[in-house]
């Protein structure tokens, strides 16, 4: 913990990292968790159709942070964290506008599993990047103040998108990826900051 507070090298490890735990979790919290509500209160759906697409939309989360995850192991923690944060960047209005208007289940299904793979994969590779980008004597410390950090401010994210969409109507879909989308740029702003860590070797750090 002295460590992590007092060495300039590991603060600034921390900061970084937090960047990108926050923008993971204001990403997160502004779909997957803000989604039942949108569901209900925004597009005014059935209770069984809210829990069947919460369902598709939690094993797309799931599927996705896996498929991040391996995909890392490939490209890079970075790149692969890139590479959904600037999809959900490009595709948040349209996918959202998509399933505002949808007219059928199917679309609104389609249109789930593109949101929530777009905006929660990027899940996948944070516990290996969390590990290799701190040494032994502070991983576990850092690791957790840097999630719980992320999650401290990324939980705002349902707050501000029901201040937003409050009262707005046919603006609701492009604010609510207003929301998105800037958690995608400080995902884009974490991985370009921080160092790509997948060829660390852990028994030497």
């Amino acid at each position: 913990m002295r460590q992590l507070l007092f060495s300039k090298p590991e603060r600034k490890r921390f900061f970084f990292a937090l960047i990108l735990m926050t923008g993971l979790m204001f990403s997160y919290y502004a779909s997957m968790g803000f989604f039942p509500t949108f569901l209900q209160n925004y597009m005014v759906l059935e209770k069984s159709e809210i829990a069947s697409l919460m369902i598709v939309a939690t094993v797309t989360s799931l599927t996705g942070t896996i498929f991040a995850g391996y995909l890392s192991q490939i490209i890079g923690r970075m790149r692969a964290i890139a590479v959904f944060s600037s999809a959900s960047l490009v595709l948040a209005i349209p996918v959202l506008y998509g399933l505002f208007n949808a007219s059928t289940f199917f679309e609104r299904i389609i249109f789930t599993i593109i949101l929530i793979m777009i905006a929660t994969s990027g899940f996948g590779p944070m516990p290996a990047f969390l590990s290799e980008r701190f040494s032994t004597g502070i991983r576990n410390s850092a690791s957790g103040f840097a999630y719980n950090g992320g999650l401290l401010f990324g939980s705002w994210a349902p707050l501000i998108a029901v201040s937003l969409l409050s009262g707005k109507g046919d603006l609701i879909p492009f604010l609510l990826a207003t929301t998105v989308i800037v958690g995608a740029l400080i995902m884009i702003v974490g991985a370009k900051i921080n160092p790509e860590t997948r060829d660390v070797d852990l028994a030497k750090s």
